[in-house]
Formats: C-alpha cells, sequence, structure tokens
C-alpha cells in the first residue's frame, strides 16, 4: 500500500524543502496580487485596443478528453454570443507522475462528463468506453490537418463520431476534410500549432510619387502664359504633391 501513495515528487511533491515552499509562497502572492493583475490587463487590453486586434481566447482539444467534448460543443454559442476569436491547440493526455492513475480518471472523467451533459443542452454517450487507440489516431491526424477556423468548426463532429466509436464516420470526415500524417501530426500536437489558414490578404508598400508626378505633368495641358498660384494644401493627401507637380508644370 505504501507504494502507492509515495511521494511524487516534481509540481506534485508533497513535502518541498523549506526554501521551495517560502519562493513558491512569494510567487504565488506576485501573481495573485488583484492590483497588479488589474493593472496587467489594462495594459494589455490597451495594447490591444491600438493595434485593432480582436478579443482573443485560447481553447485546448484532447481528443480522447471527454471534457474536451463537451467544450467543443460550446465553441460556436461563444462566437454567437461575444465579440471574439477562439485560437484552438491540440493537446494530447499527459503520462507522468501528477496522473498516476489514468485509467480510473479517464473512466471517472466519461461517466462526469455523461451525467453532466444533459444539464447544459449538451451531448456524451452515457455508455461510452475509452476509444481504441487507432481511432484516437485517426481523430487527431484529422483536427491536425485543419487550420483554426475549421478546427473549430469540426472539433465537435470528430469528438461525437470518436466517443461512439464510430468508424465510419471518422472516415468520412477524413476523406471530407483530409487528414494529417502521423508524424505531422505528432510534430503539431508537440507545437501546439496547426497549419496556417486563409489570410485575409497582404499588405504591399510601393512608392507611387515618381508615377504619379509623371501622369499629372503629363495630362495637364497649358498655355504659354506663366502663372502665379498660391496653394493651401497642409491638412490634404495632396499636400506632399502639390509644389513639385505646380513646379513641373511651370508655374510660379
Amino acid at each position: 500500500m505504501s507504494a502507492q501513495f509515495r511521494d511524487q515528487g516534481g509540481a506534485a511533491s508533497s513535502d518541498p524543502s523549506w526554501l521551495r515552499r517560502t519562493l513558491t509562497s512569494l510567487m504565488m502572492r506576485r501573481l495573485g496580487d488583484p492590483v497588479r493583475r488589474e493593472r496587467s490587463r489594462a495594459r494589455a487590453e490597451a495594447q490591444r485596443r491600438s493595434k485593432g486586434e480582436p478579443h482573443r481566447v485560447s481553447v485546448f482539444f484532447q481528443a480522447d478528453d471527454p471534457y474536451s467534448a463537451l467544450a467543443a460543443q460550446l465553441w460556436q454559442p461563444l462566437l454567437a454570443r461575444y465579440d471574439i476569436t477562439l485560437e484552438p491547440y491540440p493537446v494530447s493526455s499527459l503520462d507522468d507522475a501528477n496522473t498516476p492513475e489514468p485509467a480510473l480518471l479517464g473512466a471517472y472523467a466519461r461517466r462526469d462528463c455523461a451525467q453532466v451533459a444533459p444539464h447544459y443542452g449538451l451531448h456524451f454517450p452515457a455508455a461510452a468506453q475509452a476509444p481504441s487507440p487507432d481511432l484516437v489516431a485517426l481523430a487527431e491526424q484529422i483536427l491536425s490537418a485543419q487550420h483554426g477556423a475549421v478546427f473549430i468548426d469540426l472539433a465537435a463532429k470528430v469528438a461525437a463520431a470518436l466517443w461512439a466509436g464510430d468508424a465510419a464516420g471518422l472516415e468520412a470526415l477524413a476523406a471530407t476534410h483530409g487528414c494529417a500524417t502521423a508524424d505531422a501530426t505528432r510534430e503539431r500536437i508537440v507545437a501546439g500549432e496547426l497549419p496556417a489558414g486563409p489570410t485575409r490578404g497582404s499588405i504591399e508598400t510601393r512608392d507611387v510619387f515618381d508615377a504619379y508626378l509623371e501622369a499629372c505633368v503629363a495630362n495637364v495641358r497649358l498655355g504659354a502664359r506663366r502663372l502665379k498660384v498660391v496653394a493651401d494644401a497642409g491638412n490634404g493627401t495632396a499636400g506632399p504633391f502639390c509644389v513639385p507637380v505646380l513646379e513641373r508644370l511651370g508655374f510660379e
């Protein structure tokens, strides 16, 4: 019995040193200080607004995690209700000292999700069993091939097929949406990154001053009379062009 409950070490250590306890306490008090936290949030919000960026919410999805299956069903309602952008990150299960009984954890999670889901209008099979490694791998490969927006749309469908043991459903999703190779899937899960999706376009800077100046001069025909001109374009977009164009046209 004692072997089951020995000190696990690492972050789960039950007997850290005095120095470690002291440093941890100081660090957590600093991180949890409400005044410092609000100031940090205010700075981040000011930076977001100055850059014109949306509110971003990071969501993490583990294919064989029942709680991820429930969470994915709420992503679209969140997007419909709030002005936010969801950024998905694929993750894998942990297999270390902090997960001492993964089989028991998985069984409890499945039972918990089946009992909780109906109260939130969600679905999780009441008699769900741990999915086979092959189906989990296929689910991960399907989602690892998708960029962020498609991942958000597809995750709930992939999870539903996986937890129903619907191999044909997963195969159909793979045929429709594609799937990454096993190596690419592993790399993307480890890195927490998905393929780049379509962008809104690109920005290219070009100097059009000379071309615009030549076009203005070429399309204006003046007589021999030399004119005197007073121009005030200091607050307009024509300001930088006004004087050079007039000089090239022979105005005084």
